[in-house]
């Protein structure tokens, strides 16, 4: 079973400091003061546009020394986050870039900077933006630092994230919470460490509740399986059976475990009981079918091919149908089945069953005849073919035509032993 995990989108807080507290907070010049106190009002409005051309009129003028008063970095920042409350990402991208040009320690304009990188898909920029942020807070804003890693792991880059994930359980393990843990379970499995991230899904399977456990639990039996962990899927997935005796995932799952244990009596035995929790799909009936078939019964095999046959077609339950009737004596009906259906059979297949059924009859010489075509036919049942023809010859009292198809049949390497056996007996008969 494939493991697939879609990695959980970020949120991210867009930081858009009122122009007004930025003059109190930071004292700034008193003409950038001015326009700031001037756009505020503005902005509680939503009248973006009318910002940016203040802004815009102000940093135009632009004379001599004091260019670094009207380029300043709160100005930039306004017009960053005016843009980016119109939608404007590039534009904003670009202020914002502006801003932490001219003031590195403008945590404000690296978190914004990192946003407007993450929204254009831009995942390493996006990544190194957030780091700087982190390191802005004295590396104590956990928060950033999980964003760094999980930009890293949408830009594919998954040894460089797992390093951040690294940190993030050294330096802030109260931190993490089980979301987190998802997307570093993600990022462990796309960077080939199943094992190290087996201990990380058991934790998530067992905390989290409703869909959300059942996905997980899921998960982690998948992993189990992949992993040939038999013993801790079997486990797992009898005290999922135990907790949840209606849920039909878990029997499913239990199924396909005892298959791959070839343990078929207790496949059986979990399908079936899957089959009274849910609907089954085709390919299901098809398979509970073969199950009765090769457990010895086939009447209810019969019922399973039937109702497959209803919705699907294909040569394997066809042929599976007809033996099945064979096996319950019925050769007429299992006769009456291929006529239904042959049209879903190869002509050589076809001609093999309608073979064994006149065999299974007695009727030697029809057998006879349609084993001859089969053999005509090129194909894998062609061997087998020649060599049931013989034996069809034989049981009619035709030694001449049984050992000219007996030498036939011991020219191929399936049958030269059983094929040579015979020719010894009918040659001594002669």
């Amino acid at each position: 079973m494939k493991f697939f995990l879609t990695p959980i989108l970020i949120i991210i807080l867009f930081v858009c400091t009122p122009p007004h507290s930025a003059v109190a907070a930071n004292k700034l010049p008193l003409r950038v003061q001015m326009v700031l106190v001037k756009i505020s009002p503005l902005f509680e409005k939503g009248q973006y546009e009318e910002a940016i051309v203040i802004l815009n009129t102000f940093k135009k003028k632009k004379k001599g020394a004091e260019n670094k008063i009207h380029d300043h970095a709160e100005i930039n920042f306004a017009l960053g986050n005016c843009h980016m409350l119109l939608g404007e990402l590039e534009k904003a991208r670009n202020y914002y870039s502006d801003t932490v040009i001219r003031n590195q320690q403008h945590l404000s304009g690296w978190q914004n900077l990192a946003k407007t990188e993450y929204e254009l898909e831009n995942y390493i920029p996006a990544s190194a933006a957030f780091h700087t942020s982190y390191d802005l807070t004295d590396k104590k804003d956990a928060n950033l630092l999980y964003y760094c890693a999980v930009n890293l792991l949408m830009a594919q880059q998954y040894m460089e994230c797992l390093n951040h994930f690294d940190t993030l359980l050294q330096q802030h393990p109260d931190a993490i919470t089980l979301a987190w843990k998802e997307n570093l379970i993600y990022a462990l499995i796309q960077a080939d460490k199943p094992k190290k991230a087996l201990k990380y899904i058991v934790e998530l399977a067992d905390k989290f509740e409703g869909d959300k456990q059942q996905r997980w639990q899921e998960i982690l039996l998948q992993q189990y399986m992949a992993m040939d962990m038999l013993k801790e899927a079997v486990d797992l997935v009898q005290i999922l059976t135990r907790k949840a005796p209606t849920n039909p995932t878990w029997w499913k799952a239990l199924t396909h475990i005892k298959l791959q244990q070839d343990h078929y009596d207790k496949a059986l035995a979990a399908l079936t009981i899957y089959s009274y929790l849910s609907p089954m799909k085709p390919d299901e009936e098809k398979l509970l079918g073969d199950l009765y078939l090769q457990q010895g019964i086939p009447q209810k095999a019969v019922i399973k091919y039937e109702n497959y046959n209803k919705q699907e077609k294909n040569p394997q339950t066809v042929e599976a149908l007809v033996r099945a009737y064979l096996s319950l004596g019925q050769p007429e009906l299992a006769l009456k089945k291929l006529e239904t259906f042959k049209a879903n059979l190869k002509p050589q297949k076809c001609a093999m069953l309608q073979g064994e059924i006149y065999y299974v009859q007695k009727e030697f010489k029809q057998a006879a005849f349609h084993y001859k075509n089969a053999a005509k036919i090129k194909g894998d049942d062609a061997p087998r073919a020649l060599l049931m023809t013989a034996y069809c010859y034989w049981q009619q009292g035709n030694s001449k035509d049984a050992l000219e198809s007996f030498y036939k049949a011991a020219k191929t390497k399936q049958f030269k032993k059983e094929a040579d056996s015979a020719i010894k007996v009918l040659e001594k008969s002669i």
